[in-house]
């Protein structure tokens, strides 16, 4: 897994998860609080009006699954026309889970996911408690997912607001992925040039992934994929 710090100046193709979805659906509401969620905001607007290192506008991608992990009363046409709203960019691809990434999928995860026990282990490594055991395998199997679609599409980045799920579990196949967290990235915002990669990996993926046990992870809020949007 790399570490270091990264140049966002180099992120022109960039993959959002479904937390970062939810996030800036969050920050919408006028009493909105959280500095994470505002800032993701912020972060989005940033890359949107400035262009990554060639001069050219950068693309976002957005894996199909998002879709039926954010929760609203809309179909998903107007979910889709509510995400290009709040994104205010006009070079998104939505990217299904095609072949090449089912593939890919297969090959590298299907042989160490596909017995429960394995998954019910990675669950307990990530901090979810045994009665917790179907949602998370339902959590991982789709976070696996997306995260490989960033692989098979080749994106230089994966932003996620999930440290609890997502985050360990991109490392873990190692596709790099960045916490839209405040405190990881360089100020003033107006100049923003660096992501703090090592910082982040030091905070939530201590030693890897198959060291992890329960209570080695900092105590921090629910992320913004477990709260239902307010249409």
């Amino acid at each position: 897994m790399a570490i270091g710090n990264k140049s966002i100046v180099d992120w022109k193709t960039i993959m959002l998860d479904s937390s970062v979805i939810i996030a800036l659906f969050m920050s919408q509401a006028e009493e909105v609080k959280d500095e994470d969620i505002r800032f993701t905001k912020d972060l989005i607007d940033f890359l949107n009006s400035h262009n990554s290192g060639d001069g050219k506008p950068r693309k976002f991608l957005i894996p199909t699954i998002v879709l039926s992990e954010v929760i609203t009363i809309e179909d998903d046409q107007e979910k889709i026309k509510r995400i290009l709203r709040v994104l205010n960019s006009n070079n998104v691809e939505f990217v299904d889970f095609d072949f090449a990434t089912s593939m890919l999928f297969n090959h590298h995860l299907k042989p160490n996911i596909i017995k429960r026990k394995n998954l019910n282990k990675l669950a307990l490594e990530i901090g979810f408690k045994s009665g917790d055991y179907g949602m998370a395998r339902e959590w991982i199997h789709r976070d696996f997912m997306i995260a490989m679609s960033g692989k098979a599409h080749e994106v230089d980045v994966i932003l996620t607001a999930d440290c609890k799920t997502f985050y360990p579990l991109s490392n873990k196949i190692d596709a790099f992925c960045a916490l839209t967290y405040k405190r990881f990235f360089n100020k003033p915002f107006s100049s923003i040039i660096e992501y703090y990669h090592l910082k982040a990996v030091e905070e939530y993926y201590p030693k890897n992934l198959k060291d992890f046990r329960i209570g080695e992870q900092p105590k921090v809020q629910d992320h913004p994929r477990t709260e239902k949007v307010k249409s």
